[in-house]
């Protein structure tokens, strides 16, 4: 490692477990397109994969893998995590790895002045990678690039270029900002998220809602930035949403997101169990079976607000990414097939007594009166809520909704999760449903018919009050003031996270 110094740390976690299928043959992939996209661009490079509770019966990574002499810009580390440690965790029988706190292990420990947390199974554009290597990297910023799926066939066996072909050529989802998007239909799902800009109440100021979307697969920042966030919050439970919250991290921290050129994406090769809109259910469904918890959407901006209302507050203490324990280290020098043990860290602790960065329990604790607060904003009644979700939107009018007729625009997901709630807990009665995707108009929700905005034109203004539940609450407000509607006085937006404008 002498002389060696990287510009880019490439963060990552496995074991040996052929999770997904193909487990092996994607990490071949991965890494050869590192090796070969480093080498292309000499762009010094270091690996690091955190290799977390190997199985007993399988060779680790570092015997069952390939590893061509060919990488002269790219030395790869190999540190362990054994299951002496995993065992602190919770059910470690039926959760073998903590994805986000063995990358927190790996940006703990990674040399380089920039750092990317990413995943086994993806592949970068060239164009992306040419864009690292001119070294130009801000250290202010978090950088994210959108994911692209592509069809599992692609071979070990392909030369760089065709690895590049078959990527561009076999794309089946995209990941973007504004949702996920599949390349043989429509839109896969509505995101919670705005896509412009929102006013949170608690801070009083307009932000930009980050990028969320995949984005475990690409967050890119400063080491300076990584140690300023203290990395993933140390759930020990699935890890849904973990990547995101780092991303309301950033922003509170004033961290500017940067996303990156449609062209700088990365690829992801598809496999049996791989997280997209047409899984999700039962992929939380598996790990619930097991009485494995997990954040739901609702819960994930729960903790976003409260972590918004306590500017000081950090999930993880100090001890984030195992800094304290001496790991094992296995090293891949440039130009060599071997891997090399590093003196230094072959006696790993971790046996005994030590506390993990996060008390996940105290959290899971809290969760239902913080998600109760949120959706409620802790109001008592359904107008001081109204008032509450208009609060900082426009020019405040009084609340008389005793005898209003209650319309919901919107029936995705925002109404289902954020909105409903809400309307159960204050006994609200609805009165009709409308939403602009005309393949909805005629089916009910809550045994109550969805018609198309048109019917807002043959109504009397003043005897209906209209709760948008919707992320893109702009568009929709442009909408209803279009038709003579006034935002306060007849509508308001119903979801906080949801763009003003």
């Amino acid at each position: 490692m002498i002389g060696f110094s990287p510009y880019l740390s490439i963060v990552t976690v496995s074991r040996n477990d052929n999770h997904g299928g193909e487990l092996l043959k994607r990490m071949q992939l991965f890494i050869d397109g590192i090796f070969e996209h480093s080498t292309f661009f000499q762009l010094p490079t270091e690996l690091i994969i955190v290799e977390w509770n190997a199985p007993d019966e399988k060779k680790k990574l570092a015997e069952e893998l390939y590893w061509n002499k060919e990488h002269s810009y790219c030395e790869v580390r190999i540190i362990e995590v054994n299951s002496d440690i995993h065992k602190h965790y919770r059910k470690p029988d039926k959760l073998p790895l903590h994805q986000m706190i063995g990358k927190n292990v790996g940006v703990q420990r990674a040399r380089a002045p920039f750092i990317l947390a990413t995943n086994i199974d993806i592949l970068f554009s060239k164009s992306l990678f040419q864009y690292l290597a001119k070294r130009q990297l801000e250290s202010d910023k978090v950088y994210r690039a959108e994911r692209y799926d592509i069809d599992h066939r692609i071979s070990v066996n392909m030369n760089f270029e065709e690895k590049q072909r078959y990527c561009k050529n076999n794309v089946i989802r995209k990941y973007k900002k504004e949702g996920t998007f599949s390349t043989s239909c429509a839109t896969d799902s509505e995101l919670f998220g705005a896509t412009e800009g929102w006013t949170h109440n608690s801070l009083g100021r307009k932000m930009v809602h980050p990028f969320t979307n995949a984005c475990g697969d690409f967050q890119l920042m400063s080491r300076k930035k990584w140690i300023e966030t203290k990395g993933y919050p140390e759930f020990d439970i699935y890890p849904v949403h973990m990547d995101s919250l780092l991303q309301f991290i950033c922003l509170k921290h004033g961290i500017q997101e940067e996303i990156l050129n449609v062209n700088m994406n990365i690829y992801h090769i598809d496999h049996e169990g791989s997280w997209s809109p047409a899984t999700e259910r039962a992929i939380l469904h598996k790990f619930s079976e097991n009485q494995i918890p997990s954040l739901s959407n609702v819960e994930m901006y729960a903790l976003v607000e409260y972590m918004f209302k306590h500017q000081s507050f950090s999930f993880n203490h100090n001890n984030w990414g195992l800094n304290e324990l001496k790991l094992p280290e296995w090293v891949l020098k440039s130009g060599e097939d071997i891997f090399t043990a590093v003196p230094a860290n072959q006696e790993q602790t971790g046996e005994g007594s030590w506390e993990l960065a996060c008390d996940t329990d105290k959290w899971i604790k809290r969760l239902p009166t913080l998600v109760n607060n949120m959706l409620t904003r802790s109001t008592a009644s359904f107008e001081d809520w109204v008032a509450a979700m208009h609060s900082g939107s426009g020019d405040i009018h009084s609340f008389d909704l005793e005898k209003k007729q209650i319309y919901i625009f919107g029936t995705g997901n925002c109404y289902q999760y954020y909105v409903r709630p809400v309307l159960e807990q204050f006994e609200v009665d609805i009165e009709c449903f409308i939403d602009n995707d005309q393949n909805k108009w005629g089916q009910e929700v809550d045994q109550i018919p969805i018609n198309s905005p048109d019917v807002l034109s043959h109504i009397h203004k003043e005897e209906v009050f209209i709760l948008v539940a919707s992320s893109y609450y702009g568009m929709m407000k442009h909408q209803l003031e279009c038709m003579g509607f006034l935002e306060g006085k007849h509508f308001v937006r119903a979801w906080i996270f949801s763009s003003p404008h």
